[in-house]
């Protein structure tokens, strides 16, 4: 039944990208993410009941495990974007590395004329 299950799935995510949309149209890292997201999906959508069946409400350990290693890959590898202008966000993503920048905080002044001066970098 897994067997049938993961072949139909499967068959249906090949011709899907063939017939939906060019293929040409994704990079191919992007068609093989879409590919190992579903296939994820599949496998927990499958593998849970049987988890609950064997560990119990343990098996939430492993989510909670899980939602911390991802939240530490984000902190690690996101550019902060939030409340920045266009302008900032272009400097950010411009530098060799925008996570470090995008975390950098300064402190500027705005002059009764417009002017902007730096006033430190913290």
């Amino acid at each position: 039944m897994f067997a049938n299950q993961l072949a139909r799935q499967r068959h249906v995510d090949v011709w899907s990208c063939c017939v939906c949309r060019k293929p040409v149209q994704l990079p191919i890292h992007l068609v093989l993410l879409k590919l190992c997201i579903v296939q994820f999906g599949f496998i927990n959508t499958y593998a849970t009941p049987i988890a609950l069946e064997n560990i119990k409400y343990k098996f939430v350990f492993i989510f909670v495990a899980w939602d911390i290693i991802e939240a530490v890959i984000w902190y690690l590898i996101c550019v902060e974007t939030v409340g920045r202008t266009l302008e900032e966000l272009e400097e950010i993503f411009n530098q060799r590395n925008p996570v470090a920048a995008s975390k950098k905080k300064y402190t500027i002044a705005i002059g009764e004329t417009g002017d902007v001066a730096l006033l430190d970098q913290a």
